[in-house]
């Protein structure tokens, strides 16, 4: 975000609420081409005792950091601009200038020493005030701004002194009476010298934005849900509102962010004590969600808000970064508090692990002719005469549970399509990097300790375990597309189909009619061979936290599979066909894990 500057002829007292350290000593990219800005020092005392009397009488060893347009001051030591912290500006021009300096936001560090003078701002509501001084009764000024905290409670004991312009002197900073205090506005942006007596004090505002991390809100990539805490200072009731903008467009020297579209962030909303889950509320650009905030130091002073980000709603592309500013404001109007917020976009390429639930299976309920006795009628040749067959699903008395095992490419790779997978291997190479492998001679052997092998005993076995390729793609920022895998269990696969039998003569696909060694039967015979055609269609996430936070971690939805035994084949003129064919269905739900992000299947032997 920016941040502007009104500056007058001479010397300005300047408190950045933007970090531009990201161009170094590069100060005329952070402050344009022509800039009248010839000369910054830094204030960084290396000890709290720094002031005899005031702010014009320094002691020994000043804490001053300095930059100037021609590099003649001997310490010239300033290397950037970091936000939260107070300069002095020198203006060239012999007029007021204003200037814009673009960089993350940074929250107050809320903290005062109390052994001397404090060189600080405060994080007022930009254009509270446009052009100072303009005293007016409207505008936000000392007197009203330090009455609301329960620790300045005297504003007659504060010191305050403010630059003037000009060149420093004994009354440049001037010391600014307290009874001044009501005509005197708090300007955003300005940096003030400032002391409490002996108080302690950390108000910087009416609240207090409690981080849990100094970057802001960053969801990186794997994170979720961030948390952090609302503080009021004051004695009264607050509310302090909540609203979420996008970031603007990088300046120079920051190469990260991708995407000024802001995170989905969503919000925690209250325990539903009967599905144990907790409630959500999008976070909505332009509409600020609000918080009610008891006095200080009483019950509810302190407000936990917990929020999740909603990465199945991001479409940016993986690995991006898309940034948003969330701004705080109390009711009052006096401070605003603006907080970055970040994501990574992550990927759904890599390994998936999970299960299939089957509930429902289809059934063949045959109904018979009866008589006039109520008995089947039968037909000449001995079979019973079938008027009708139930096929529809049935539930099942309990689940059965299957394993799934899905490999899930780049959306960038050459193939793309998903692999359905009998095992797979997660381990070390040679090179010690991690790998998702096929079999298992690509890993390090003497890391085989660190090592799994996951298999799903469902699918037949094969060596080559290549697996078996999906229609497309798992993507759960489009979560509704269904993906299908064909699985062909062969008729003479001695390994896994369930309809062979290696030492029973009537179920071995042997013709045991023929000379030794036993001639192999057809299809249909003695044994079928088995497809299986399985549909993956996960669901979009449920309205609950838990569900919409869960992101490119995990993906659940309806599992469908049509398993069809192929019987013997006959000659036709169109081909060859197989007969005594039959289906059956099963469904149920699945749910899968993203275990790894390594987006390339290693496919050696094993």
């Amino acid at each position: 975000m920016s941040q502007t500057l009104v500056l007058k002829p001479g010397w300005n007292g300047v408190f950045l609420h933007v970090d531009a350290s990201y161009a170094g000593n590069n100060f005329t990219t952070i402050l344009g081409a022509g800039s009248p800005i010839t000369a910054i020092a830094m204030w960084n005392p290396p000890t709290t005792a720094q002031f005899v009397g005031s702010p014009s009488s320094p002691v020994t060893g000043t804490g001053w950091n300095t930059w100037t347009e021609t590099g003649q001051l001997a310490n010239n030591t300033l290397a950037s601009l970091p936000g939260d912290t107070a300069y002095l500006f020198y203006n060239s021009s012999a007029s007021t200038n204003t200037i814009t300096i673009t960089g993350q936001p940074v929250t107050p560090r809320n903290h005062w020493d109390v052994s001397g003078l404090n060189f600080l701002g405060f994080s007022t509501v930009p254009g509270t005030i446009q052009t100072p001084p303009v005293p007016s009764t409207t505008v936000l000024n000392f007197q009203n701004y330090l009455s609301t905290s329960t620790e300045l409670t005297n504003s007659s004991l504060t010191e305050l002194y403010e630059y003037m312009g000009g060149e420093i002197s004994t009354n440049n900073p001037m010391l600014m009476p307290s009874y001044l205090f009501p005509g005197l506005p708090v300007v955003r942006g300005q940096a003030y010298w400032i002391r409490q007596g002996t108080t302690f004090s950390h108000y910087f505002g009416p609240f207090e934005v409690i981080l849990s991390s100094s970057g802001g809100v960053n969801f990186s990539t794997n994170g979720n849900t961030y948390t952090f805490t609302l503080r009021n200072h004051t004695v009264n009731h607050l509310t302090v509102s909540m609203n979420l903008a996008a970031s603007l467009a990088q300046p120079a020297g920051v190469t990260n962010i991708v995407s000024y579209v802001p995170p989905p962030l969503i919000l925690q909303g209250a325990l539903n004590t009967t599905t144990l889950q907790y409630a959500s509320t999008a976070v909505i650009p332009g509409t600020p969600a609000t918080f009610a905030l008891a006095p200080a130091n009483t019950p509810g002073s302190d407000v936990q808000v917990v929020l999740g980000l909603n990465r199945s709603a991001i479409t940016a592309p993986p690995w991006s970064t898309v940034a948003g500013i969330l701004s705080f404001k109390d009711s009052l109007g006096f401070t605003e508090i603006d907080v970055p917020t970040t994501a990574i976009v992550g990927s759904d390429a890599g390994l998936w692990i999970g299960t299939a639930a089957i509930t429902n299976v289809t059934q063949y309920l045959n109904t018979f002719e009866l008589d006039g006795n109520g008995d089947p009628v039968m037909t000449t040749n001995g079979s019973y005469i079938v008027t009708a067959v139930n096929t529809n699903p049935a539930p099942t008395v309990s689940a059965f549970s299957q394993r799934l095992i899905v490999f899930n490419p780049s959306v960038n790779a050459a193939n793309s399509d998903a692999t359905l997978l009998q095992r797979v291997y997660y381990g070390m190479d040679a090179n010690t990097n991690a790998i998702v492998s096929t079999g298992e001679s690509a890993l390090n052997p003497n890391l085989f300790a660190v090592a799994r092998r996951i298999s799903a005993v469902n699918f037949p076995w094969s060596v080559a375990n290549q697996g078996w390729p999906f229609s497309g793609n798992l993507q759960t920022a489009t979560p509704t597309a269904p993906i299908t895998v064909t699985v062909t269990n062969h008729y003479d696969d001695q390994a896994s189909n369930p309809f062979l039998h290696t030492y029973h003569p009537d179920h071995d696909n042997l013709n045991h009619q023929s000379a030794a060694p036993y001639s192999t039967l057809a299809p249909g015979v003695e044994s079928y061979n088995i497809v299986r055609t399985i549909t993956l269609t996960p669901s979009a996430p449920a309205a609950n936290f838990s569900t919409l936070t869960a992101g490119n971690n995990s993906i659940s939805g309806n599992y469908a599979e049509l398993i069809t035994l192929l019987g013997i084949v006959t000659n036709t003129p169109n081909g060859n066909i197989y007969t005594n064919t039959r289906s059956f269905s099963v469904a149920g739900i699945f749910s899968l894990n993203h275990i790894s992000p390594i987006a390339t299947l290693n496919t050696q032997s094993p």
